[in-house]
């Protein structure tokens, strides 16, 4: 499979069916789950709203409502604002019930972030809060598997809790995602190729290439990191494929990379082993090959938001940016980049053909009459004789 850049960063979000319904955070209406009595309702209400960001995965304000919500918040204060998360029996003086009601004053935001909880899910919180906040726990007895909320078909819904495996899918669907304990395919909902087809969960938004994929949280309007559609600009390079900076899987089961063996749920991990600059690091900034100076090694810094010019990498008549040999010296005699390399440079520092540059190579075409061999040149240029000079 060769798919350029299309594993980057973060799944979009996958599409399974077993039931329908609403998004995380979503508080146009409320989660159904009407059926469901005690803590199992208000678990219901978790799994669709909260659980994104509250996971062991994703520990957003130290609360963990997967593990045992129950024992998370019952009588367990704030480490933040010191209140009382919930306080049995009292519904008014229980911090979660003043956040997903926007009731909570001053004490930072509502939840979900910049919205409420319908009526109806925070009526489930309200009424088990004033009823003792027990363990207590009744589930609908329909006849059919009712492990997941309903609308957990919901890409917005099942997809966060597989991209922060808040819900390990393997656990009940297979280890090959085939059925397993829950009998039911993955594939027998999502399209036909979903496995191998990297644009299926990521990006898609810029163009068909996969870049840039949309963050974690399925936003656009903040991306982590915009540059993806740079790297497959052909203007100035080839286009990049993933292995550049990610190990790139083959397929959805590939260890480490969302469903067997990722250790670090959510999170889109960088390294260039397998790319053009396999020594490069990655941290604020990229200090790279595709970066520096034009010399092999990883020689140069760049920062997410740079601008682009022959100049940011390489050298002009003020400053070499120590670049190879006698590149200044050519610089001040106003010798042009295309004059010594035109199999890449084209005139006014433009690129002739981008899949030799930044390929890990340097062409050397020089002028007619000249030759290069070994690090040295002969001939005439510019008027200058040129007899075995060294570079």
């Amino acid at each position: 499979m060769q798919l350029p850049y299309r594993l980057l960063f973060l799944l979009p979000l996958l599409t399974v069916a077993c039931n329908t319904g609403k998004n995380p955070g979503d508080s146009s209406g409320d989660t159904s789950h009407t059926t469901s009595n005690g803590f199992c309702a208000v678990r219901d209400v978790f799994d669709a709203q909260c659980v994104s960001c509250h996971s062991p995965s994703n520990l957003q304000g130290d609360l963990d409502l997967v593990t045992d919500p129950q024992a998370a918040l019952v009588g367990v204060a704030s480490p933040t604002y010191g209140t009382v998360l919930v306080v049995a029996g009292d519904s008014a003086s229980s911090f979660l019930y003043q956040k997903v009601t926007g009731t909570q004053g001053a004490s930072g935001d509502s939840m979900p972030p910049g919205a409420t909880l319908g009526a109806a899910d925070a009526e489930t919180i309200r009424t088990w809060i004033d009823n003792g906040a027990t363990s207590d726990c009744s589930a609908p007895d329909t006849g059919a598997n009712t492990f997941h909320v309903s609308g957990y078909a919901d890409a917005g819904l099942h997809g966060m809790d597989a991209k922060y495996q808040a819900l390990v899918c393997i656990d009940c669907h297979g280890s090959d995602l085939t059925g397993g304990s829950a009998g039911v395919s993955c594939d027998s909902c999502h399209e036909t190729n979903w496995r191998t087809d990297c644009v299926f969960c990521h990006g898609g938004t810029d163009n068909t290439t996969g870049a840039p994929p949309v963050d974690i949280d399925n936003l656009t309007t903040s991306l982590s990191f915009p540059e993806h559609t740079n790297h497959l600009d052909r203007t100035i390079h080839p286009e990049w494929d993933c292995v550049q900076c990610h190990v790139k899987p083959t397929d959805v089961l590939s260890s480490g990379h969302l469903f067997v063996g990722d250790a670090t749920a959510g999170v889109a991990e960088v390294t260039f082993s397998g790319g053009l600059s396999s020594g490069g690091t990655y941290g604020s900034s990229c200090t790279v090959y595709c970066h520096g100076s034009g010399q092999r090694g990883s020689t140069g810094s760049v920062s997410s938001g740079a601008s682009e010019s022959c100049h940011m990498c390489h050298g002009d008549a003020s400053n070499s940016h120590g670049l190879s040999g006698r590149h200044g010296d050519h610089f001040e005699e106003r010798v042009t980049c295309n004059e010594c390399h035109s199999t890449v440079a084209g005139s006014n520092t433009t690129i002739s053909n981008p899949d030799k540059h930044v390929d890990g190579n340097i062409d050397v075409a020089l002028p007619s009459g000249m030759t290069w061999s070994s690090g040295t040149c002969n001939g005439s240029c510019h008027d200058q004789n040129h007899h075995n000079e060294r570079w």
